[in-house]
């Protein structure tokens, strides 16, 4: 009986095999028929799409790191299906995050999952959607037009936060965020160095200016936008110094490398609110958290003695006299904080109505010079919120940011009794959202899907830690000499714990 069970097996096991070798030669001969034919553009769309879909449903967690970094090359590389008039087109980001969310609640249907611990973030989340549906069937585009968009700026990155909470779940769960973000970082900072060395962008969006003044370059490649490059990558470089701080040997080279790359590609996208927001978080990780100052203060200390040592050239040159010093962006905010503060007296609770901004502001006697493809927008995200989709949807849109915050400082309060928090993980987390929330205030932000992404899934990621440390009591008590627990002070072990059944 036992070999006849052996050879059952080994049969399926060629069969098997045969169907796959058949398979593959099929869909191989398929896609070079393809290539070499007029609809060459649906071999890249076939192969794109189906190597997301294929580990979306092997791995959904693997499925969920391939697609967020393939995501900003969607309209580049044809990775969207396009419907019959009137149906929403099938892009990568919405065929990604309604399969993922497909699979997961038939994960947690079956029992191979359990749901993370409810916050107050995901009630945030749900609120400001429910709330923004009256500014949504106003939007003048059309119910539409203004629901796709809608899915697109916030519900998909909504659910990308929940996704990476429930999937990336144990230590894994950081190191593919880890190994993601280190994608992300590498590819984005080459084309900001190949654009400032060659002036010519990579993946160009039609209509994009490359320059900020006669001296300066405006980084466009890929996202279109210095502000929004500048963000990802500010992003990048708290989860990048956190993984120097705890790896060992290649890997801490790896990072600290990603950490110096990052941060001279913030720097050279020239975006004065992607800067601002990389020195809050450079600075929260220096105060709360010691491991980052060992590594933090020599770099300041030393950018400092040069700054002194070269003040001069610095004050002279277009950084500072042409950038840095100029001040025409801040009036044109200031003008359109003058029309924003109009709507709101007038529409309140509402606002004027989703995508509805420069509509109002030519309404209500503003003079706008068409930059580029570009319509009147306030340039900052709290008040586009504020004014398009009115105190209902701005409430809770702070909420979510906030209560991400109070979470992990509260769970920071407990590191002195709780062996298991990893300290710098949570201060990174801080950072991440000082990058995220301070750019806001600079630039419309949320109108870059890949952004709000990478923003959800960096804090998805790290609220779904705090969730499994909120779920269970500290582990021990609070040592003499300050140290928690078996190891020394400000230190913890490299592997985080699995999560309690």
């Amino acid at each position: 009986m036992e070999r006849s069970a052996k050879w059952i097996q080994l049969g399926k096991a060629i069969l098997l095999g045969l169907v796959l070798t058949v398979f593959a030669a099929g869909l191989g001969l398929y896609l070079g028929n393809l290539v070499i034919s007029p609809q060459w553009q649906d071999a890249i769309r076939l192969a794109g799409l189906g190597s997301v879909v294929v580990a979306i449903l092997v791995n959904p967690a693997l499925g969920l790191m391939l697609w967020i970094i393939l995501e900003p090359f969607t309209r580049f590389w044809f990775l969207s299906i396009r419907l019959p008039p009137g149906i929403p087109d099938l892009s990568l980001g919405r065929l990604s995050v309604g399969l993922l969310t497909a699979v997961w609640l038939a994960q947690l249907a079956s029992g191979k999952r359990r749901m993370r611990r409810l916050s107050l973030v995901e009630i945030s989340m749900a609120a400001f959607c429910i709330m923004a549906l009256p500014s949504v069937m106003a939007g003048m585009g059309g119910f539409s037009r203004s629901g796709q968009q809608m899915f697109d700026r916030f519900i998909a990155p909504f659910l990308a936060f929940i996704l990476a909470k429930n999937l990336y779940d144990k230590k894994t769960g950081l190191d593919r965020l880890g190994a993601m973000l280190t994608v992300i970082g590498l590819y984005l900072s080459f084309m900001v160095f190949y654009e400032q060395i060659t002036g010519q962008p990579l993946f160009y969006l039609f209509g994009r200016t490359t320059a900020y003044s006669r001296s300066l370059r405006k980084i466009v490649s890929l996202l279109g936008n210095p502000a929004f490059l500048g963000t990802v990558l500010g992003m990048v470089v708290p989860f990048a110094l956190y993984k120097f701080v705890r790896e060992r040997s290649m890997a801490k080279l790896l990072y600290g490398l990603l950490f110096a790359v990052a941060a001279l590609g913030n720097f050279l996208c020239f975006n004065r609110g992607a800067w601002l927001a990389l020195a809050m978080a450079l600075l929260l990780m220096m105060v709360f958290a010691r491991e980052y100052r060992r590594y933090l203060l020599p770099v300041i200390l030393i950018a400092a003695i040069i700054g002194v040592l070269r003040w001069q050239a610095i004050s002279e040159s277009p950084l500072v006299t042409e950038r840095l010093i100029n001040v025409s962006g801040v009036r044109f905010r200031l003008t359109m904080l003058e029309a924003s503060q109009k709507m709101i007296r007038e529409h309140l609770l509402f606002g004027v109505g989703f995508e509805n901004f420069g509509y109002y502001y030519l309404l209500y006697g503003g003079h706008w010079e068409t930059l580029a493809y570009d319509v009147p927008t306030p340039h900052n995200s709290y008040l586009l919120v504020f004014t398009t989709m009115g105190l209902v949807c701005f409430i809770p849109y702070v909420l979510i940011f906030l209560s991400m915050f109070v979470q992990i400082g509260t769970m920071l309060r407990r590191a002195g009794r709780d062996t298991r928090i990893d300290k710098a993980l949570l201060v990174a987390g801080w950072a991440v959202i000082a990058v995220y929330t301070v750019s806001a205030a600079s630039v419309d932000l949320f109108i870059n899907f890949f952004t709000s992404l990478v923003f959800f899934v960096i804090m998805g990621t790290i609220m779904g830690y705090v969730s499994q440390l909120r779920s269970s009591a500290p582990l021990t008590a609070p040592v003499p000499g300050g140290a928690a627990g078996p190891w020394p002070s400000g230190s913890v072990p490299s592997s985080l714990p699995e999560a309690r059944p």
